[in-house]
């Protein structure tokens, strides 16, 4: 799939030559993840790829490290034995499966986290949702802080996982658009238009 989607970006960036934006929800970090490896085999293929994107915006994005202990919760809220079990299953997976699939995961991570493409980035979250834990997303926004991204950051105290826009609309869209417009994804003359 990743190659689908790097060789995808590719064509497109290069047939219509415009800038383009990431705008991913949960495990979408991970697939943005497993294309950075596939751009990362490649670079000066994919330069102009990674170079066109003009923006990030992460809604909800899950880690792997934080999956067997919010997935597990998120499943079974009220159940604590069943949200055991599953996290000792995932656990399990994780060690049985490392070779084929888990050592894939932690590598897409890698490069989500020390992400090559230097666009700013917005990411929605709550300090709530067990999937797209607010910790892993912190951890998130100061690696990429540290690359000199510029990172807007967006952490309601309630919300369910997915569901921040359903939550909180208006301020949804008031920070998307604010981004849009910070990274010229929108003309500023647009947004006056529009208000007159």
């Amino acid at each position: 799939m990743a190659d689908a989607v790097a060789d995808q970006r590719n064509t497109s960036i290069e047939r219509y030559r415009f800038p383009t934006a990431n705008y991913t929800f949960v495990v979408g970090g991970y697939q943005w993840g497993e294309v950075l490896v596939r751009l990362s085999q490649e670079p000066q293929r994919f330069r102009h790829v990674v170079d066109r994107i003009i923006g990030q915006v992460w809604d909800s994005v899950a880690d792997i490290s934080e999956i067997p202990y919010g997935f597990p919760m998120a499943l079974f809220p009220k159940h604590k034995v069943l949200q055991n079990a599953m996290r000792q299953y995932i656990l399990y997976h994780l060690r049985t499966f490392d070779k084929v699939a888990t050592c894939h995961y932690v590598r897409a991570s890698q490069l989500f986290h020390g992400n090559m493409v230097k666009a700013p980035a917005l990411c929605f979250l709550s300090k709530t949702d067990l999937v797209g834990a607010e910790t892993s997303n912190l951890r998130l926004k100061e690696n990429w802080e540290s690359l000199g991204l510029k990172v807007y950051w967006q952490c309601w105290d309630t919300s369910p996982h997915v569901g921040h826009y359903q939550r909180h609309r208006e301020e949804y869209l008031e920070k998307l658009e604010t981004f849009l417009y910070e990274i010229n994804a929108i003309p500023w003359e647009n947004k006056l238009q529009v208000k007159l």
